[in-house]
């Protein structure tokens, strides 16, 4: 566990893979909830669970089910009971998952279909209803992330080299491919996140081991001068912790280590922070930051 500490990572506010998604899926939200006392803000893409953002309900991507699991959560005690309906059928192996800044409305990246499925959340139990199913232009689609506002969602996958947006219905939650835009590194990319002004963009694992940097106009994404760089080494996630000054990257194969970096939010541009990377368990996938 860590806590992000001007950009510093010290104890109980970082979770990594271990707590939340290593335990058996029904003690993976009470696991996480008994160690903190603030919501948890998540990565938006490449994650395959999600806490609605009124703590009321946590979703859960079955990549071998080809299924999302819902489970409403107890305030008090972090227990989880199934939502009536679930598991909801996905595409085939949903590898990812994001919710829109409101809780609206959950998106699903299946690797294997090639498709996007969207959902619209009933706010009042969160049983999910299946509204639209969107065939995918990327080879393998792995990421996918909603932009803070809530009217843009952005797919991005390894073997393509571009990054499609859609906007937003904000009714039905339907999507309408807006722009395409071309990733720097070659081979695609693991994940992307959207730091919180909505200005810029960040992507996991291009080629296999950088991260990109973009700025965000209407929903084109346009590469930041000076990247990829290098400190995304089998990256399959990338998060921006709430105030938005910091970005991270969980390093897997050799490296087992989180690179971290301070955003500058004049050109969107990033620098090492002091004493990054820093050590994590073996194969960190995956982390969730409390909010500040």
């Amino acid at each position: 566990m860590r806590l992000i500490n001007s950009g510093i990572l010290f104890s109980q506010g970082i979770y990594s893979r271990t707590c939340c998604t290593s335990t058996p899926l029904t003690q993976a939200a009470a696991c996480c909830r008994k160690r903190r006392r603030r919501p948890i803000q998540q990565a938006t893409s490449h994650h395959p669970w999600q806490y609605h953002p009124s703590n009321k309900y946590v979703y859960l991507a079955s990549r071998s089910s080809n299924a999302i699991y819902g489970f409403s959560v107890d305030s008090n005690t972090g227990a989880l009971t199934p939502i009536n309906g679930s598991p909801f059928a996905s595409g085939q192996f949903d590898v990812s998952l994001a919710i829109d800044s409101l809780g609206r409305f959950i998106f699903a990246a299946n690797l294997l279909s090639k498709d996007l499925s969207v959902y619209a959340i009933d706010l009042s139990n969160g049983a999910l209803t299946l509204s639209q199913t969107v065939p995918l232009p990327i080879l393998q689609p792995d990421g996918v992330t909603v932009d803070p506002a809530g009217q843009r969602v952005y797919v991005v996958g390894a073997g393509s080299s571009i990054i499609i947006s859609y906007s937003i219905d904000q009714t039905s939650g339907v999507l309408t491919q807006a722009t395409q835009s071309q990733l720097v590194g070659k081979n695609g990319a693991y994940a992307l996140t959207i730091e919180p002004t909505g200005h810029f963009a960040y992507t996991a694992g291009e080629g296999g081991a950088t991260i990109g940097a973009y700025a965000i106009n209407n929903g084109a994404l346009t590469a930041i001068a000076g990247f990829p760089i290098s400190g995304a080494l089998g990256s399959l996630q990338v998060t921006v912790d709430p105030s938005g000054n910091f970005v991270y990257f969980p390093q897997t194969g050799s490296s087992n280590n989180i690179s971290s970096f301070r955003i500058d939010h004049t050109n969107g541009g990033i620098q090492p922070i002091s004493g990054s990377p820093f050590p994590a368990g073996t194969w960190p996938t995956a982390l969730a930051i409390t909010a500040q």
